[in-house]
């Protein structure tokens, strides 16, 4: 097992003196096969290591769930959608989870209490959570997993909706249980179309990334990349002005439609 002074110091070396929010995007099985060792007591190491270097500043990470389940979600038990290491973060640390039966992000640390105030009315529009990192210009670590698999890259889709033939709005009712308490929810989701069924697939837009200045590292010989929300804004927005299909795998089933 790797000394956790060590992994500190290499997420010291990702994370630099920056004091903005950090959003976690990960997969940690690239890192446990480095270590070979995939127990609990080796997530709680990257994940303590990892939270001792970001010091106090805001960290959240993503925390899908199911949505409405006999209309409430219960977002104080959901499980995680998003893998082993956003499920323990959650549990673990006293997280505060953002308002969405399905997207929702658990954060921990300063000025967490912030994502309870946002209400949107579109999950990826005007005063939600994607909204509040374009607004702090908050810093994407993408943590063993591709530098593309960012939740963020639907806001851009969302910016160019006139022009999105795929994805159509699904409006959904019901209850959100926050702190024991059930809470009235409408929320609007930007769906991928069904029939035809879209297909998206979004890799191709790491050069973009990559040109535009995306940070990339290794820990434990697992990839890390490390990109601002502006430098998503900058690089993609251009591509989905320019076509807005660019990311569809099966275009051509929608233009024939």
């Amino acid at each position: 097992m790797i000394d956790k002074k060590i992994l500190i110091q290499e997420f010291d070396k990702v994370l630099g003196n920056d004091e903005r929010p950090i959003v976690i995007f990960s997969s940690i099985w690239p890192f446990f096969k480095s270590l070979n060792s995939s127990n609990n007591e080796t997530l709680d190491l990257i994940l303590e290591s990892f939270m001792i270097s970001a010091k106090n500043r805001l960290v959240m990470m993503p925390s899908f769930t199911k949505g409405f389940i006999n209309g409430v979600c219960n977002l104080d038990k959901a499980k995680s959608l998003n893998g082993l290491f956003s499920e323990r973060f959650r549990e673990k640390y006293s997280t505060v989870r953002s308002r969405s039966a399905f997207f929702s992000f658990s954060a921990c640390g300063e000025y967490a209490e912030q994502i309870l105030s946002l209400k949107p009315k579109n999950a990826w529009g005007k005063n939600s959570i994607y909204e509040w990192m374009e607004l702090c210009n908050a810093r994407m670590l993408m943590l063993g997993t591709h530098s593309t698999h960012c939740s963020y890259l639907h806001r851009i889709e969302w910016f160019n909706k006139e022009r999105i033939i795929y994805r159509e709005n699904k409006t959904f009712k019901g209850y959100l249980k926050i702190n024991n308490e059930l809470i009235e929810s409408q929320e609007t989701l930007f769906v991928r179309k069904s029939n035809p069924e879209a297909i998206n697939d979004f890799s191709h837009l790491k050069k973009y990334l990559t040109e535009a200045g995306m940070q990339s590292f290794k820990i434990l010989e697992v990839p890390v990349f490390l990109y601002d929300v502006s430098l998503i804004t900058d690089s993609i927005m251009p591509v989905f002005k320019k076509d807005p299909l660019n990311a569809l795998v099966n275009r051509k089933d929608f233009l024939e439609a």
